[in-house]
């Protein structure tokens, strides 16, 4: 049967690989539009500037209550915000195969998954209120599946055309997967590894040695540290332009 996907796509300024992001996802329509055996009727790319999303004081809050027991990234604040507007949207979290998902991880320690229609949901009535509140709106359709799950598929139905589209680094180098962010060490991990360019895997293993000397996982660290310093500029220069315009 076939359906009508309307794409949803919030824009975080400080996200070094926006452009790319943008451009995978032209890419992406394009390849499954000229494909015989798809369906769907694809609708425009929604694009939602996260700046103009109003603030929420209970989503803030209940970010900071989850991110004090469990690692995750700043961008579930707006994704929220943005679930909010859209009620039941789907977002495509995977089960994690390797070593850690933070939102997954959430979900196991503050509530349950609810199977309805098709897709998983939070289960309201046994869950926290804070994970309800940042996570209560959101469709989960593949939480279940790993991406070893997924990569299965992806051969069985001859995907792989598709795949090579994707994007997934958050720190990219020359506009390539730079091979040692989170992201692109569960691509290695998950015998997704034809995705990455030879030299993210010689700095893949690099990342990984560099782990086991330290003894812990460097890739976090550095994305949190690289992300701080960018907004630290950002504050900057538009506490800079403020001064000028007052001038």
């Amino acid at each position: 049967m076939a359906v009508t996907v309307e794409p949803v796509y919030c824009i975080d300024k400080e996200r070094a690989s926006l452009n790319i992001e943008r451009a995978a996802m032209s890419n992406i329509l394009k390849v499954l539009q000229e494909r015989p055996e798809t369906q769907a009727k694809f609708l425009p790319i929604k694009q939602i500037d996260t700046d103009t999303l109003p603030e929420d004081k209970e989503i803030a809050e209940a970010y900071e209550f989850v991110r004090k027991s469990v690692m995750i990234g700043s961008q579930y604040i707006f994704l929220a915000k943005a679930a909010a507007c859209y009620p039941g949207i789907e977002m495509g979290i995977e089960k994690p195969s390797g070593e850690f998902s933070g939102c997954y991880e959430a979900i196991e320690m503050f509530g349950k998954l609810i199977h309805v229609n098709d897709t998983w949901r939070i289960d309201t009535e046994h869950s926290a209120r804070e994970l309800c509140v940042l996570f209560g709106n959101i469709s989960f359709p593949i939480i279940m599946k790993t991406e070893l799950d997924m990569l299965k598929n992806i051969h069985e139905w001859h995907y792989e055309d598709v795949m090579s589209n994707i994007w997934f680094c958050h720190n990219p180098i020359d506009g390539k997967p730079c091979g040692k962010c989170r992201p692109c060490e569960q691509k290695m991990e998950c015998g997704m590894e034809w995705l990455l360019p030879a030299e993210a895997h010689v700095r893949y293993r690099r990342h990984k040695k560099l782990e086991a000397a330290m003894k812990i996982p460097v890739a976090g660290i550095m994305l949190r540290a690289m992300r701080k310093v960018y907004r630290v500029a950002r504050g900057i220069l538009r506490s800079l332009r403020g001064k000028t315009l007052g001038n």
